[in-house]
């Protein structure tokens, strides 16, 4: 299963690229999971897209934006 999960976050990954760039994209803006721990602080994809999108990326945590 891990790697069926695996695989469809590859494919996300790389179709929000491809459409970002396509696009002319100026943000991605996305929320993270809550992963625990210092390690974990986004989940893969946006981990991804920050470092590999053609454009800036906005990650915002769940309920971040209740907060302010």
């Amino acid at each position: 299963m891990n790697m069926i999960l695996d695989r469809l976050a590859v494919d996300f990954q790389r179709t929000f690229c491809e459409f970002s760039t396509n696009h002319l994209t100026d943000i991605i803006v996305m929320g993270t999971v809550q992963h625990r721990g210092l390690n974990k602080r986004l989940g893969s994809t946006a981990e991804h897209l920050l470092h590999q999108a053609p454009c800036s990326v906005l990650a915002i945590k769940p309920g971040e934006l209740l907060q302010s």
